[in-house]
């Protein structure tokens, strides 16, 4: 053995979710990047310790979707016709993030802070805004949380205690 050692790179995981079904069944749903890009990894987690794993690439996930949504429909007996035309890019999000692209409002910046400030994280605040983790980074920035590793757009605003030089004349 050399100077040199092989390290094996684990996937990033960017989001995760995790739903325990009636019967004591659990599935994951996670997001990961790895070396074949983004994919979307489904599991479902036995009592016994049996895994059954679902892998899904980037490229095929608005297909995935569609399809899955149909086969839900079929199950509760309101199947509706299936598109004729794949989903759009914003239509793929939407589906997952259904405020993606809205217009943000004055009440929910407060309470994006409100919750950033107890301390709640990014994937928290997307899935409780219904927004993709970007945005809520994006809006963070812009709204200057002292929180977010990204630098602010504007400088936060700040009182300052010290009296100004006009005042200081007085």
């Amino acid at each position: 053995m050399g100077i040199f050692s092989l390290v094996e790179l684990q996937p990033c995981e960017i989001y995760s979710w995790h739903l325990t079904g009636h019967d004591g069944v659990s599935f994951f749903f996670d997001v990961k990047n790895g070396e074949d890009g983004l994919r979307l990894v489904v599991t479902r987690s036995y009592p016994s310790g049996r895994r059954d794993r679902i892998t899904v690439p980037q490229a095929d996930v608005g297909a995935f979707v569609r399809e899955l949504l149909e086969a839900v429909s079929a199950m509760a007996g309101t199947s509706e016709p299936t598109p004729q035309h794949p989903p759009s890019r914003m239509e793929a999000i939407k589906s997952f993030h259904s405020n993606a692209y809205s217009a943000w409002i004055p009440e929910e910046d407060a309470k994006l802070l409100i919750e950033r400030a107890k301390g709640h994280g990014i994937a928290h605040l997307a899935r409780e805004h219904k927004r993709q983790p970007s945005a809520i980074k994006s809006r963070l920035k812009k709204l200057g949380d002292p929180g977010s590793q990204l630098p602010a757009v504007r400088p936060p605003l700040r009182v300052n205690s010290l009296p100004n030089e006009r005042e200081k004349a007085t």
